[in-house]
C-alpha cells in the first residue's frame, strides 16, 4: 500500500496527504509529522503539477472486452467493476488515481478492472492502523537517534585516534631528540676526558724531566771543585725557582697560584679546570699588556719560554 494510501486510512483527507507528502519530499515519516500538526487546519486548495506517469495497460482479456463496437457490454463492466487491480502485484486499488500512485511507486504497469470492493475501514481500525504508525513513527525515530548517536561515537572514535597518532609521534621525536643530546654531551665528554688525559700526561712527563733534571744538578753540586783561575767576576743570569701568576675569571674574582718555570701553559689550564668556581666550559687564556691570545701551541711551551716568568697575570675568556 502507498504512503498517500496509508496517510488516507489514517483518517487524513487526501489533499491534505498530497500536500504533507509533497512540502515533505515524498518523505512519509516528515509527511506524517506535519500532519499530526497541520492534521486539524482545513485544507487548502493545492496545485499539483501535470508529470506524465508510466501508461496504464489493461490486460489481453480485459483489452478484448472494450472493443467500441459493444455498448452493452461496457455498460455491464461499468456497473460490475468496483476496483482496480494490478496485475504485477495484486493489489486491489479504490480508482484511476489511486491507480496512477501506484504506478509512480511501483513502476507496475499493467492494470485489470475488477468486481471485488474495497471494504471500508471501520473507526476501530482506522484507529487500530493510526496506532500502527505512530509506533512505527516512534521507531524511526528511535533508529534516526541510534543512527546519529553511532556517527557521533565514530567521530570520536576517529579524533581519539588521530589524537593518540599525534601523541605517539610528538613523544618518538622527543625521545630522538633526547637521544641526539645525550649522545652529543657523551662525545663531549669524551673530548674533555681525551683533552684531560692528554695535558695530565704531559704533566706528568715535565714532572719526570724536572726530577731528572734537578738530579743531574745535586750531582754536579757533589763533584770536588777544582780552584779556578783567578778570573774577573761577571754578572750571572739569575735561575728562578718558582713562577707566580695571578688568573682573572669570567666573573671578575681571581686566584693565585705558584707554578715552577718549567711546567707547561697546559698545567696551568688544567689547573684552571680543576679549582674554577665561576662556570664550567672550553676557554681560552690571554694576556693583557702585551696582549697575547694563547693558542693550542702555545699550551707545550714552558711558562719561561712565554716569558711569564717570575710573575704574570693571565686572563680567562669564553671560547
Amino acid at each position: 500500500m502507498s504512503d498517500l494510501h496509508n496517510l488516507m486510512d489514517m483518517g487524513f483527507s487526501e489533499a491534505k496527504c498530497q500536500k504533507a507528502l509533497s512540502v515533505n519530499n515524498n518523505n512519509f515519516q516528515e509527511a506524517l509529522e506535519w500532519l499530526l500538526v497541520h492534521g486539524n487546519q482545513p485544507d487548502e486548495p493545492m496545485v499539483v503539477e501535470e508529470n506524465p506517469g508510466p501508461v496504464l495497460k489493461l490486460s489481453k482479456d480485459q483489452a478484448k472486452q472494450e472493443e467500441p463496437n459493444k455498448e452493452d457490454s461496457k455498460e455491464e463492466e461499468v456497473a460490475s467493476a468496483n476496483s482496480l487491480k494490478c496485475d504485477d502485484c495484486g493489489a486491489l486499488l479504490k480508482d484511476e488515481d489511486f491507480a496512477t500512485l501506484h504506478a509512480h511507486k511501483t513502476g507496475h504497469v499493467n492494470f485489470s478492472q475488477s468486481t471485488e470492493s474495497i471494504k471500508p475501514k471501520t473507526i476501530e481500525e482506522i484507529e487500530e492502523q493510526k496506532k500502527r504508525l505512530e509506533e512505527k513513527l516512534i521507531r524511526l525515530r528511535h533508529e534516526r537517534l541510534e543512527k546519529e548517536k553511532q556517527e557521533q561515537l565514530e567521530r570520536e572514535k576517529a579524533r581519539r585516534k588521530e589524537g593518540r597518532q599525534l601523541n605517539e609521534i610528538k613523544q618518538k621525536f622527543q625521545e630522538e631528540e633526547m637521544k641526539r643530546i645525550a649522545e652529543a654531551k657523551r662525545r663531549e665528554k669524551l673530548e674533555d676526558a681525551a683533552y684531560k688525559r692528554k695535558v695530565k700526561e704531559q704533566i706528568a712527563r715535565d714532572r719526570e724531566a724536572f726530577k731528572k733534571e734537578q738530579q743531574g744538578q745535586a750531582v754536579t753540586e757533589t763533584k770536588p771543585i777544582q780552584t779556578p783561575v783567578q778570573t774577573q767576576p761577571t754578572q750571572e743570569k739569575k735561575e728562578y725557582t718558582e713562577c707566580k701568576i695571578q688568573i682573572r675569571l669570567t666573573d671578575g674574582s681571581t686566584m693565585v697560584h705558584v707554578f715552577k718555570p718549567t711546567e707547561q701553559l697546559a698545567s696551568v689550564r688544567l689547573w684552571i679546570e680543576m679549582n674554577r668556581k665561576d662556570s664550567v666550559g672550553k676557554f681560552n687564556l690571554m694576556q693583557t699588556f702585551p696582549r697575547k691570545v694563547y693558542t693550542e701551541d702555545d699550551m707545550m711551551r714552558t711558562l719561561t719560554d712565554l716569558g711569564l716568568v717570575p710573575a704574570s697575570s693571565l686572563v680567562v675568556t669564553k671560547v
